[in-house]
């Protein structure tokens, strides 16, 4: 069986740990090779693939039974139709952790008043006893909305299926049960990018939020209109907000009352997302080896 581990700027594997993975699965060849220089000869015969290859590429991989991801941009490689192999199991890494303790700094942050552009009468907010709305209940929406809980926060939060509740939340609904908790002083996006949630943060669903609230952006890119939020902030407005993502270096968000614009969180933590990445693909190589149940997949069919 072989394994071939598509490396990047933000993904390397030491010799040690290459040397690891042949020794805990003896009959597995692994091969390590830059992600930008991948051709179809390189994926010849490839089994597994531990890394973010050129999507286009996948296309030329019949034998690819298993991709790990090391980015946490899974949305080029969640449409089924990229790939030769259509019974393929895609699982993405744990880049949750990192990036939820990132986004409860920018919480306190903007609530402070701390960030770029703060005006001369602003007040800060209290986050102990503040009502809360996480959108999105992902691994990070999950971790951000139990450290909120951990923080004090009455906390709310919308999802896809509103089956299952962790206890600390106090309610949850779909997207379209948002008006019934717009009213809170707190509002975190952790959505994926999907036809449903596309641009679901516009200027309607903004202005739902009452004046003096904060607007964290951690979801994937397309989920707000980074427009419609700088118009949001400032008086008798937003308070402020935190937006994670690339945006133009004109864009006006840029110059909003006490808002960040940040690069993407979940990247930071080189060498924690590094010891993750790698740990979790351990972890999950003995139950693929066993035809078991993998978690943390992609569903296609809901395109994250």
């Amino acid at each position: 069986m072989k394994l071939l581990v598509a490396t990047d700027q933000a993904f390397t594997l030491t010799p040690a740990k290459l040397y690891a993975l042949t020794e805990a699965v003896p009959d597995l060849e692994v091969v390590s090779k830059a992600a930008a220089s991948l051709t179809a000869a390189d994926a010849e015969g490839v089994s597994i693939l531990l890394g973010s290859p050129d999507p286009a590429l996948l296309a030329q991989m019949p034998t690819l039974d298993w991709l790990h991801l090391t980015t946490p941009d899974f949305q080029p490689y969640a449409d089924l139709t990229r790939y030769a192999n259509r019974k393929i199991v895609v699982t993405k890494s744990p880049f949750g952790e990192s990036a939820a303790e990132l986004v409860l700094a920018l919480i306190f942050s903007v609530a402070q008043g701390l960030a770029p552009n703060r005006p001369a009468d602003f007040e800060p907010l209290k986050i102990a006893g503040s009502a809360a709305l996480v959108a999105g209940l992902g691994d990070l929406g999950q971790k951000v909305a139990l450290r909120l809980h951990q923080n004090g926060c009455r906390l709310s939060a919308l999802r896809r299926n509103i089956l299952e509740k962790p206890r600390f939340l106090s309610w949850v609904g779909t997207l379209r049960q948002y008006p019934e908790a717009a009213g809170v002083s707190i509002a975190v996006n952790c959505l994926p990018l999907t036809a449903e949630t596309q641009n679901f943060w516009n200027a309607e669903s903004l202005r739902l939020l009452p004046p003096g609230g904060i607007f964290i952006h951690a979801g994937q890119d397309g989920t707000v209109d980074a427009e419609a939020l700088a118009q949001a902030i400032g008086r008798n407005g937003l308070r402020g907000a935190a937006y994670d993502g690339p945006l133009p270096q004109q864009h006006p968000l840029r110059n909003a009352e006490n808002t960040w614009v940040t690069p993407s969180l979940a990247v930071q933590d080189r060498e924690g997302n590094l010891r993750r990445i790698y740990d979790r693909f351990v972890q999950l190589l003995p139950l693929f080896l066993a035809n078991r149940l993998l978690p943390d997949q992609l569903q296609f069919f809901r395109g994250y």
